[in-house]
């Protein structure tokens, strides 16, 4: 497993939902085995050549990495597991 700084956190999460958020990004709802529900914004979600397009489906079992102090994380990463 690879290691990132402390501010970065890597975990296993289902996808229940997500929904627009601005013109290019999505607000997505995540389960994750370690902090339970948390909500990140997956910036450039939208756009057609977008790395996220096809993984952030409901109840997809991804790899996520996730950053942010406040309710609302910011998804730097996410593999379907």
């Amino acid at each position: 497993m690879t290691t990132f700084p402390k501010r970065f956190q890597n975990q296993l999460a289902f996808v229940l939902r997500h929904r627009p958020y601005s013109e290019t990004s999505l607000l997505v709802d995540l389960f994750t085995e370690k902090s339970g529900r948390i909500t990140a914004i997956a910036k450039g979600a939208r756009r057609l050549k977008s790395s996220y397009r096809g993984v952030l489906l409901p109840f997809q079992s991804l790899a996520v990495l996730f950053s942010g102090k406040g309710d609302v994380k910011t998804l730097t990463g996410a593999e379907p597991v």
